[in-house]
């Protein structure tokens, strides 16, 4: 299925260069809903064609849905964490309303300019793993009897839990399960021999996370001491 629609690109604005500010305050809600209407009303914009997000401080991705397109309804354009950049938009004329969507928990600015900016980013240098600040726990000799539990991580009320980079290792026969909460979706699992272990290399993508509020937990389908070390982020 396919349907055409009239885009502004490249097109010149009658009120000249104009851009509106906003800043997308994610640490009170994950997704935040904005309706440029007065502003294309007014006539302060008859249209975009570019938005500059500064997601330089974020250790999450920030999109943006531009609402109104036939077929699939919105464009996404996804800002990487620590990047910062302009990005073309194909937008309907006459659509005006917008939502942002991030998982970092900080205040993202962005503008919405009326004009053709070109796609230029800045961030990491390319081939580099980017890891962002993580919270460090240890688990030195933990005890844990067949079928048992581990929390991982205390589940906190609207944040998720992300395990970016971990060892862990096993004296004894075993397969663990890394859960969303005790009993709740098996994120990862993993099959041990005797002095076996398993390494989650850091990475710049989390390997899982938990639903929000969820403890981080594992399970031990045998007893077992469990040893190693682990690094996450939780907002």
């Amino acid at each position: 299925m396919a349907a055409s629609f009239q885009v502004p690109n490249l097109a010149q604005p009658a009120a000249g260069s104009m851009a509106i500010a906003s800043q997308l305050d994610f640490t009170a809600a994950t997704t935040i809903n904005l309706d440029l209407s007065p502003e294309v009303l007014d006539g302060k914009l008859d249209f975009i064609q570019s938005v500059f997000i500064d997601n330089a401080d974020n250790t999450a991705a920030c999109d943006i849905f531009f609402g109104g397109l036939p077929v699939y309804g919105t464009q996404r354009i996804r800002a990487q964490a620590f990047s910062q950049g302009w990005y073309p938009v194909s937008w309907p004329v006459g659509m005006a309303r917008i939502s942002a969507q991030s998982q970092g928990g900080v205040k993202v600015n962005v503008l919405f300019a009326n004009i053709a900016m070109p796609y230029i980013v800045y961030g990491p240098a390319s081939g580099i793993t980017v890891v962002p600040p993580l919270t460090n726990k240890a688990l030195n000799v933990v005890a844990v009897g067949a079928g048992g539990n581990v929390q991982l991580v205390a589940g906190v009320a609207l944040q998720s839990i992300r395990l970016y980079r971990g060892i862990f290792e096993v004296d004894a026969p075993t397969t663990l399960k890394w859960t969303d909460g005790p009993g709740g979706t098996v994120l990862f699992t993993a099959f041990l021999t005797t002095g076996g272990g398993v390494t989650f290399a850091p990475s710049g993508i989390a390997w899982f996370n938990t639903s929000a509020g969820n403890d981080l937990t594992l399970n031990s389908s045998a007893a077992c001491n469990l040893y190693g070390g682990y690094g996450v982020q939780q907002s």
